[in-house]
């Protein structure tokens, strides 16, 4: 029995990604024994609904995903989804809800009664840069390992491409050296990256500016109207449209939907939370199209709404997972690439394809539970101490500031206009990731 069996049974598939993200919540656990990295786990009063379990979860799947995937770049020489439609939808879907989350948490930040632009920025930068610099260099190194240090472009053309990459592959993605599918060795998981850079540098911009003019109401008509646009685009005028747009603007939907009172008693109800976990075996059940928007919507929305798995999504250790989603998404492929390799140059080519899976399952196991080590140990002594100096000059700006006169400044937009504004605090926005998982195809085809 070969690792295929992950992708030929949807059971075990479920099984096998159910075991691995067990061993990597127990992993966590072990993790914030240590004072120092407890010190740096994001209090549970700071967040919002379950997001912070719901986005360790997701960057666990992906993984899962991607260790079956790789398995078969190895063996068959493509990367590409399968049969299986559970394992299809722990690449697809997980990418999906991490642009809703983006998306919620941004534009309610986007529609506050103020807007610190140079801080919002600055704390995008440090939180998104520093640990992919680091990543992207190992590529390069690993590539010119490969390549024996030598150059099989032109120098002008490899540093292109470092530019390219570096700057969140917001340009183009090409391979590095002549190297064919270089993306591989993250899993291909930065191209999400370059979307988060655009809605960051577009959409929230007009979402500000939106809602100095616009109430609530206005607002929910225009997004209402976008979503029925773009599936008219789509559907009538055959017009491709990137499914990404479709979840941001979903995202968006459900962060303005949640100013409404009543929606959020809605979102918040017992049996609305029982129509989200039927969405979700439904989902696991079904190919990607039109029916995933929708059941993603009430999944993300419950979420929000404080559905948690029966409290999982809540515990301590998933929400470790969730403040260490981004190392876990940029490390992960760099890991599974590793293990693959030695394993190709340990056993004969033909037995890669024969290898048992009661072999390969172990040495998942043990990717994640390196994943969680690398990344525990990257957000602690990296992330988190680059993202406070944010805090810290932004805190400085605003000792500085209340020394001045005051102004009074009356927005177009009313506070009394508006629902009451949520309480979702500056570090979630800053923890906030959609870049990591990546599903296959979309490593072929970003707009499928």
């Amino acid at each position: 029995m070969t690792p295929l069996i992950i992708e030929q049974n949807i059971w075990f598939s479920l099984l096998y990604g159910a075991s691995i993200y067990l061993v990597m919540w127990l992993c966590s656990r072990v993790f914030l024994q240590c004072g120092k990295f407890n010190e740096s786990l994001t209090p549970r009063r700071t967040r919002y609904g379950a997001i912070d379990g719901l986005r360790g979860l997701l960057a666990v799947v992906v993984l899962v995903h991607h260790s079956s995937a790789i398995y078969g770049y190895f063996t068959a020489g493509v990367w590409q989804y399968g049969e299986n439609n559970l394992l299809n939808q722990f690449g697809k879907a997980s990418v999906a809800l991490f642009f809703m989350l983006t998306a919620f948490l941004f534009t309610n930040k986007a529609l506050g009664e103020h807007m610190d632009w140079q801080s919002f920025y600055l704390a995008r930068i440090r939180r998104l840069f520093p640990l992919y610099f680091v990543v992207i260099n190992v590529v390069f190194l690993v590539i010119f390992i490969k390549s024996d240090f030598s150059l099989k472009e032109s120098l002008w053309q490899v540093s292109h491409e470092y530019v390219e990459w570096m700057t969140f592959v917001v340009f183009a993605r090409p391979d590095i050296n002549g190297m064919k599918d270089s993306a591989v060795l993250i899993a291909c998981v930065n191209w999400s990256l370059k979307y988060e850079v655009l809605f960051c540098l577009l959409a929230v911009p007009l979402l500000y500016f939106c809602s100095r003019f616009l109430v609530l109401k206005w607002l929910l008509v225009g997004c209402i109207g976008a979503a029925l646009g773009e599936i008219y685009m789509k559907v009538a005028l055959h017009i491709e449209l990137s499914t990404c747009i479709f979840n941001y603007t979903c995202g968006i939907l459900i962060a303005l939907l949640f100013r409404v009172p009543s929606m959020r008693r809605i979102f918040s109800h017992r049996w609305y939370r029982g129509v989200a976990l039927l969405a979700l075996i439904v989902l696991g059940l079904t190919q990607s199209g039109p029916l995933t928007i929708g059941l993603l919507f009430f999944i993300f929305s419950a979420v929000v709404g404080g559905a948690s798995l029966w409290g999982m999504l809540t515990t301590k250790p998933a929400i470790w997972l969730g403040d260490i989603s981004y190392g876990i998404f940029l490390l992960h492929g760099l890991i599974l690439y590793a293990l693959l390799s030695v394993l190709t140059l340990t056993i004969e080519y033909q037995g890669l394809h024969q290898i048992h899976i009661l072999m390969y399952w172990p040495l998942i196991l043990g990717v994640g539970l390196t994943a969680v080590a690398l990344a525990s140990v990257s957000y602690t002594y990296m992330e988190k101490p680059i993202m406070g100096c944010v805090q810290k000059t932004k805190a400085d700006r605003l000792v500085h500031k209340s020394e001045a006169p005051a102004v009074s400044c009356d927005l177009p937009v009313k506070s009394a206009h508006r629902s009451p504004r949520l309480n979702i605090s500056q570090d979630a926005v800053e923890q906030t990731l959609i870049g990591s998982p990546v599903s296959s195809a979309l490593c072929q085809n970003q707009d499928t």
